[in-house]
């Protein structure tokens, strides 16, 4: 039994890795000063190591917070390439053409697999679904790309993400041509 609550453990081990790096950069400024102050050139020579212990802290900082961001993140990858909207996830893609969608929507799901509860859900002329989750790497992306459609609505598609209510919140639809 511990009694360091498991979270902590997590993140104790999480930054263990920048957490030495600091340390040790500490340790070679702090004799490197206490040198240097007495007159030794050592001291001097000592800063070299602790300079670079304090970048490689930094590097690893940085790794460790965006691996942490990065798991917070939702499942697969959103790429937009010419005017065609491609999701990879992890079991499996699909892609649809920006200039065949007919109808828009944001599903928010507070008991969804994805991590942030809402989807994107992107309907082509042929009734095919892309369901896109918004955490989805890359899913920033999709507000850009959609945004040149005719009537689109980008405040919508804010407050849908936000999330306050669920159920599915239709954002853009195309408007029948009359002829």
């Amino acid at each position: 039994m511990s009694f360091i609550r498991p979270e902590i453990l997590r993140a104790i081990r999480h930054y263990a890795e920048p957490t030495f790096y600091a340390v040790i950069g500490g340790f070679f400024f702090w004799k490197g000063i206490a040198a240097a102050g007495r007159g030794a050139w050592l001291g001097l020579a000592l800063l070299v190591p602790g300079a670079l212990a304090a970048f490689a802290a930094i590097g690893t900082a940085e790794r460790a917070l965006i691996a942490r961001r990065s798991a917070r993140a939702g499942p697969g990858l959103v790429r937009v390439h010419e005017r065609r909207i491609t999701y990879l996830g992890p079991h499996g893609g699909a892609s649809v053409a920006i200039d065949t969608l007919v109808r828009i929507d944001i599903v928010v799901d507070r008991f969804s697999v994805f991590a942030s509860g809402a989807r994107w859900e992107l309907m082509d002329e042929e009734g095919n679904l892309l369901s896109i989750p918004a955490g989805a790497e890359n899913a920033e992306a999709l507000l850009d790309a959609l945004g040149a459609l005719p009537g689109f609505n980008n405040m919508a598609v804010l407050l849908a993400l936000r999330g306050e209510s669920e159920g599915r919140h239709p954002v853009w639809q195309r408007q029948a041509l009359i002829s």
